[in-house]
């Protein structure tokens, strides 16, 4: 099953430890973390206004890319707020680490309640080839006669 990409939006001036954390934790929620804060950096400079604005566009194209914003972080900053508002238009889901992990919940209950619906179906169907038509509504009934 192929993982949705999570775009990890959080301060510039977020330490790469804390970021490594965010994305571990995207990871073991089950997505693939995208953050580029800490990966553009390690080849592009920030002091460099050229090689900044590519930062800023690489940014973006990432973020076209993901299902989903993970905002990171207790404060939202001037560049955070204008990468939510890019998800908001491209209509991305957009949460936090602990909004994350209630929707990886529900998709699990959900998942659950799925399976439990085709184990109720199969067994009204094989009811059904054995001659007892209303056994999976729970009422009793003998083959061959009739109600």
């Amino acid at each position: 099953m192929e993982k949705a990409f999570a775009y990890i939006c959080a301060a510039q001036d977020a330490a790469p430890r804390l970021l490594r954390r965010y994305c571990h934790k995207v990871y073991e929620l089950g997505y693939v973390p995208i953050c580029p804060r800490l990966s553009l950096p390690q080849y592009l400079s920030e002091d460099v206004p050229e090689e900044q604005r590519a930062m800023s566009q690489i940014s973006q194209q990432l973020l076209r890319r993901c299902r989903m914003l993970v905002v990171c972080g207790g404060e939202i900053t001037a560049a955070m707020a204008c990468e939510i508002g890019t998800a908001e238009k491209l209509k991305l889901i957009c949460t936090t680490l602990d909004g994350l992990a209630k929707i990886r919940e529900n998709e699990h209950r959900t998942l659950a309640e799925q399976r439990r619906h085709r184990v109720r179906a199969a067994t009204g169907l094989a009811s059904i080839a054995r001659g007892y038509p209303r056994a999976f509504w729970g009422r009793p009934q003998t083959p061959g006669i009739q109600i």
